[in-house]
């Protein structure tokens, strides 16, 4: 099968074996193909078969990632009964595609359809929000209830002043820690295709359902909207800072964050 990689202007194919599980098709993929290196950018891919003797053609569409290793995979022993005799299993990546979309014609019959994990999809948006937010709400939210209480005793009296610094401390609070944790996610989903950390730290990358890149991108430009705001907060008022700073926790969080990501040795189930 013809196994096509990235979105439309930019996608580039590469001829591979497939294994048919319940839930995935895996794709055995040479290592260092430049079609597999595509779905960093996007997560879309799709498989194109004909059938010899005039049995018609299939194509499948979906989303996929670009896998780990044959040999380092969690499910090796059942790949590998479907390596070629010709293959080396330890030159292969198993590139796993969840199928959304199937065309299937013979000539006679013809079925065009979406799969239940294609109905099932979530929009963009909330994909968005549980990437960013899941994990740092209690943090945040404890964050500008501090930050409530100290504006309020510190500027009593000043409703203005009390105004700006709590939307300026607050937004500059909750950038850095968003920025952060999309960093931190996209780093993980790094770290689980060399098969040292387990895709439960990043799921919806994992599972190709939000692009590698963009959330990379993302969390980078937060990050930097965070530092101007900490500026811009520090002029207004030494002593906001270092309060906003205390009440983030971005001193617990990012030391645990950034250990994980040291690790060397594969998480163990």
């Amino acid at each position: 099968m013809r196994l096509i990689c990235g979105a439309l202007g930019s996608a580039q194919g590469t001829t591979c074996r497939v294994a048919p599980f319940d839930d995935v098709l895996f794709c055995l993929v040479s290592e260092g193909s430049p079609a597999v290196k595509q779905l960093l950018i996007q997560p879309e891919a799709r498989l194109e078969m004909t059938i010899p003797d005039g049995g018609g053609a299939i194509k499948i569409r979906g989303r996929s990632v670009p896998g780990r290793s044959v040999m380092a995979h969690p499910r090796r022993s059942e790949l590998l009964h479907w390596v070629a005799e010709d293959q080396d299993a330890r030159r292969l990546l198993a590139v796993p595609l969840w199928a959304e979309h199937i065309h299937f014609d013979n000539g006679e019959t013809t079925f065009v359809g979406e799969t239940p994990q294609g109905r099932t999809r979530r929009g963009p948006l909330s994909l968005w929000k549980e990437a960013t937010f899941s994990n740092i709400l209690p943090a945040l939210a404890f964050a500008w209830f501090c930050l409530w209480m100290w504006v309020a005793y510190a500027g009593s009296g000043n409703l203005i002043w009390q105004a700006y610094s709590l939307a300026i401390s607050g937004m500059a609070v909750s950038t850095l820690q968003m920025g952060a944790n999309l960093t931190y996610k996209s780093q993980c989903f790094r770290g689980m295709l060399q098969g040292r950390i387990r895709s439960e730290s990043a799921p919806l990358l994992s599972q190709g359902l939000l692009p590698y890149g963009a959330v990379k991108r993302a969390g980078l430009v937060l990050l930097g909207v965070g530092v101007v705001l900490s500026l811009l907060l520090k002029a207004m008022d030494p002593v906001l800072l270092p309060v906003a700073s205390a009440v983030s926790l971005i001193w617990v969080l990012w030391p645990m964050w950034f250990i994980h990501l040291l690790q060397k040795e594969p998480e163990k189930d």
